[in-house]
């Protein structure tokens, strides 16, 4: 493992070389990295304590969402459900009816508004209406991966193609943020272009390589099956890690 202007540079061996082996890097071509913008990204809700203290209060009378909670294939209705809400400016409708039936007869009315703050906090960028297309657009989800409710953020925007700056088209670019029990925080950080989507998988601790071999296939055989092209890679190290605003 070494250190380079161009990076970090690691050489896998299945054998070990001897002591004293000289190994010698040529580099033939660098080419150095557009500027990059502000790639700061929003703060977002990190771990639902209103939304959690209403699941404690009624453990029998889940919200209304909860049933599709503990499934990741199911990401995507809870966010159809979330965007649904937040554009009918009813973010407390993420409750359910039975569930904030029985909060509001226990007295919990300021519940349910912490509630609503959380929800509107977690997607109110991402349905606002006329934003700049340069700005985030962040849709924060509760996950329950262990039991608990925790976050995962989606963030979009309109860049200029860092593969060809000097095309006037923007094209997305996509980022999500999700932590998990065994694997520790992970960040998708991908372009979206014309059917080709590419995506940098970073990760703060060096992924197996059985996993990441499962992940790449899987990877390409899911856009193969959309007509789609692109490519899954992989970078370990914190401070490849993308900002995070505080929160207000």
């Amino acid at each position: 493992m070494a250190t380079s202007p161009a990076g970090l540079i690691v050489l896998e061996n299945r054998a070990p070389l001897p002591a004293g082996t000289l190994v010698e890097l040529s580099f033939i071509h660098v080419q150095e990295a557009p500027p990059e913008a502000d790639i700061t990204l929003p703060a977002s809700p990190r771990d639902w304590p209103a939304l959690q203290e209403a699941l404690a209060l009624q453990p029998q009378t889940p919200p209304a969402m909860a049933v599709h909670l503990a499934k990741p294939e199911s990401v995507g209705g809870v966010a159809a459900f979330l965007v649904a809400a937040l554009k009918l400016n009813q973010p407390e409708k993420m409750l359910g009816d039975e569930l904030a039936s029985k909060l509001r007869a226990s007295g919990q009315e300021s519940l349910i508004s912490r509630v609503a703050a959380e929800v509107q906090q977690a997607g109110q960028s991402f349905v606002r209406e006329n934003a700049p297309a340069q700005e985030w657009r962040t849709l924060a989800l509760p996950v329950l991966p262990d039991g608990q409710l925790a976050r995962l953020a989606v963030h979009l925007r309109a860049e200029r193609d860092p593969e060809a700056p000097s095309v006037a088209s923007p094209i997305k670019h996509l980022v999500v943020e999700v932590e998990l029990s065994r694997l520790g925080p992970l960040l998708l950080d991908g372009y979206i272009r014309p059917r080709r989507f590419d995506v940098m998988l970073r990760s703060q601790r060096r992924l197996p390589r059985t996993l990441r071999d499962e992940l790449r296939l899987a990877y390409r055989d899911a856009l193969q099956a959309l007509g789609w092209q692109g490519g899954l890679e992989f970078q370990t190290a914190a401070e490849l890690w993308l900002g995070t605003a505080e929160p207000a």
